[in-house]
């Protein structure tokens, strides 16, 4: 087995043979979840992206990879705190950079595309560990990621609108997520959750006001929802912060003018409960 260290930026991997390359790959993907963070990044995740969009795999390779991406990213799930953590959350990223690349490959069936989606619904939905930067193992960042996936399967073309109502329901779910310390996320992660609702936006998943009308009721059951504990004020804060972003991308994307103005109202009607009332 050909092993590649954090020394190995610079490794000439055109030297192998198409089963050395096979070899490195399905070593570097399960090998995935590793602590080393510029391991992880640096390498195994670079050169895996890279190996998808240049070398000749056979379709039944990348179907072999996709299973495993499949089975990796069910990992450890409901765990908090721990490791696994690191190979749901890379899995899921080359899980999407196999979605990105089957319009020219075409290797998924019918079957496994429908499987990706349930799956990665699922993933997204019971994550527990939310941690972005962690210290020394460098970043998990799993809702990021996962974030990333779901936007990836709504912008490809099996995707079905029928899923957008469960969808929408799991950014609720995870806007209310906390980590273990009551703290709000805070390393951008209500930003790419933003990709997936300007994923279902520009590819016309959903209407401006289909979607208006699902922020205006989800809003409303978040703030009967919560409490002015602790606990509750930070939920608001994600919910505050998801908004703001949600604002400035729309407005600088220079449509949407009908969700920018509602989201001023929200956003106002927001800062007066949380810091008036």
């Amino acid at each position: 087995m050909i092993k590649i260290s954090n020394e190995d930026n610079q490794y000439n991997f055109e030297s192998l043979s198409q089963q050395e390359k096979e070899n490195l790959f399905e070593s570097m993907l399960e090998n995935i979840g590793t602590t080393d963070g510029y391991l992880r990044d640096n390498i195994y995740l670079m050169r895996l992206v890279e190996m998808l969009e240049s070398e000749p795999f056979t379709n039944e390779k990348l179907i072999a990879y996709t299973e495993i991406c499949l089975e990796q990213i069910k990992y450890g799930l409901g765990e908090i705190n721990s490791d696994s953590v690191f190979k749901r959350s890379f899995s899921a990223l080359v899980l999407y950079f196999l979605v990105a690349i089957n319009p020219q490959r075409n290797f998924l069936s019918n079957d496994l595309k429908q499987q990706i989606i349930h799956e990665s619904i699922y993933l997204f939905k019971n994550e527990l560990d939310i941690r972005g930067y962690v210290e020394g193992k460098g970043w998990a960042h799993s809702i990021a990621h996962y974030s990333d996936l779901i936007a990836g399967i709504v912008t490809s073309d099996f995707y079905d609108s029928k899923y957008n109502e469960e969808i929408l329901d799991v950014l609720n779910i995870n806007l209310q997520k906390l980590n273990v310390d009551k703290s709000c996320y805070i390393d951008d992660e209500e930003e790419r959750m933003l990709f997936i609702v300007f994923a279902m936006l520009d590819q016309q998943r959903i209407s401006e006001e289909a979607y208006i009308n699902w922020l205006n009721d989800s809003n409303k059951t978040m703030l009967n929802q919560t409490s002015k504990n602790l606990e509750g004020f930070r939920i608001r804060t994600n919910y505050k912060h998801f908004y703001q972003s949600m604002y400035f991308r729309a407005k600088g994307m220079g449509k949407y003018k009908k969700l920018v103005k509602q989201l001023e109202v929200i956003i106002n009607d927001l800062f007066v409960e949380m810091f008036v009332k």
